[in-house]
């Protein structure tokens, strides 16, 4: 036993606690009337985006008290995606579920100046 380099059970005790303590908590996600009806009315929308009604679905079951692993199990996606959309829910309501996030992307080939010069360009010659 001694050959262990864990044999001290005291020390794996608080290297758990240590671990433990340091656990994110889900965002609480409380709901007033008004948006309660207004999320549960895009949700059923026939006309709302499928990532928009997902999303609220999220916020929705968030707001009943049930943790990310639960609401990805039920919706079928990962608790990762169910705390990233409860996350950016919880600061700014429904305009932090509404768009994507900006992503990084390749710049241009062509600047703006020299693309809008081309088309005035090309529209002159017709």
């Amino acid at each position: 036993m001694s050959s262990l380099p864990f044999s001290n059970i005291s020390f794996i005790i608080q290297r758990f606690l240590r671990q433990t303590y340091y656990m994110r908590v889900a965002a609480a996600i409380r709901l007033t009337d008004p948006e309660k009806e207004q999320l549960t009315r895009i949700a059923r929308s026939g006309k709302s985006a499928r990532r928009l009604i997902e999303r609220e679905g999220i916020v929705l079951l968030a707001a009943e008290g049930l943790e990310n692993q639960q609401i990805g199990l039920q919706l079928g996606i990962s608790r990762q995606k169910a705390g990233r959309w409860r996350d950016r829910y919880a600061a700014p309501r429904l305009s932090g579920i509404e768009k994507d996030a900006p992503r990084p992307g390749r710049l241009p080939v062509i600047s703006k100046a020299r693309k809008d010069r081309l088309v005035t360009k090309r529209a002159s010659k017709k």
